[in-house]
């Protein structure tokens, strides 16, 4: 069994599981999956709207980008592709964040301050994440560090 807040999401219809990730999960992939016919702007306030939030530009902003409101996809670089990314998850105010390599397409110091803005919205909106890397820096940010290798856990530790 599967269980979020005494809800038992094995036992979830279709319906019920696309409401539930609509309401709760938030998504950075390692590929951006951007809609390439809609700029930065609508690109975040596409997950913004799932949640009724209106502070979109505001995370735009914060991940470095409201000066490329009007860019499309295409017209920018991959690490920039990747914060669009970021900020469309985070707009969406998710109770789980699910990261998948999220700062592989930055540089050192962007990346660092992306991971560090996505702590600290966590830290003020107390969402939970899970995060995927190869990266022992960014393991460092965690709290709680499960290593995998073939599927299985090989070991598991606690940061200060």
């Amino acid at each position: 069994m599967v269980s979020y807040n005494n809800a038992n999401l094995t036992s979830m219809t279709d319906k019920e599981l696309t409401k539930f990730r609509k309401d709760n999960i938030g998504y950075i992939f390692q590929q951006y999956f951007l809609l390439p016919n809609l700029n930065v702007d609508k690109n975040v306030k596409m997950g913004a709207d799932l949640a009724g939030n209106k502070n979109h530009r505001e995370i735009i902003d914060a991940v470095g980008l409201l000066n490329k409101l009007n860019k499309y996809p295409h017209e920018l670089s991959g690490g920039e592709q990747q914060r669009v990314s970021v900020a469309r998850a985070l707009a969406k105010n998710p109770k789980i964040l699910y990261l998948d390599e999220p700062a592989g397409a930055l540089d050192e110091k962007t990346g660092r301050s992306v991971l560090d803005y996505i702590v600290r919205l966590k830290k003020q909106l107390g969402f939970t994440m899970v995060m995927v890397t190869h990266n022992q820096n960014i393991a460092q940010m965690a709290y709680t560090v499960i290593c995998m290798n073939s599927g299985n856990v090989i070991d598991e530790y606690r940061n200060e």
